[in-house]
């Protein structure tokens, strides 16, 4: 029964439905194309608030966010940088109704981080970098087995952190949450959430 949600208002008064947009990018076989983007949202917003950090683990946005928008009326936008989340072009974007579509995230959980891109509304990982610590392996089979369990690990890290999104997306207490997100699309300041990167 979920349906895609606007974040802010809708960015032409004439639009048909404010509430309910109709990503243009969602195909039919796939309706639910837009909870990959709410949960993108969700997972920034989770970083950059106040508090504990969450057990299942944090999100920083890097090198690139592309936003379009849901209602197909105000195009695209692409901000590159070191840390996209802090430039003011992210927050503009947002604030006039565009959606993160696709982005260079660092995922870190329990001391490890691996960095990639995710193309949220079709759920596509590329570019994964996985880090395999301070192991080095003895053989060629060993350094396959140990990034085999450090995708593995990544995989379970994503699929957790997804899951904790969708049971507070569809819990009862969503609409508070919406609000929170919503205010702080809105109102916030661009803020850097820093992590130490893989190395090159």
């Amino acid at each position: 029964d979920a349906q895609p949600e606007a974040f802010g208002p809708a960015p032409a008064r004439d639009a048909a439905t404010p509430e309910r947009p109709a990503p243009p990018w969602c195909d039919e076989g796939h309706p639910m194309d837009f909870l990959g983007i709410a949960f993108l949202l969700w997972a920034w917003w989770q970083a950059e608030r106040d508090g504990p950090e969450p057990a299942t683990g944090t999100v920083i946005l890097r090198k690139s966010i592309e936003f379009a928008c849901p209602w197909d009326t105000t195009g695209s936008t692409v901000v590159r940088s070191d840390a996209p989340a802090a430039r003011s072009e992210a927050r503009a974007a947002m604030r006039c109704g565009k959606w993160p579509r696709r982005a260079g995230l660092i995922l870190q959980r329990d001391g490890q981080a691996w960095e990639f891109s995710l193309q949220a509304d079709r759920w596509e990982v590329s570019g994964l970098r996985v880090d395999l610590g301070d192991v080095t392996p003895s053989n060629r089979r060993e350094a396959l087995e140990l990034r085999l369990a450090a995708i593995r690990s990544f995989d379970d890290a994503l699929i957790d952190l997804y899951s904790a999104f969708l049971r507070e997306r569809l819990g009862q207490g969503w609409s508070g949450a919406r609000a929170a997100v919503s205010r702080w699309m809105r109102e916030s300041e661009p803020r850097a959430v820093r992590v130490a990167a893989l190395a090159d």
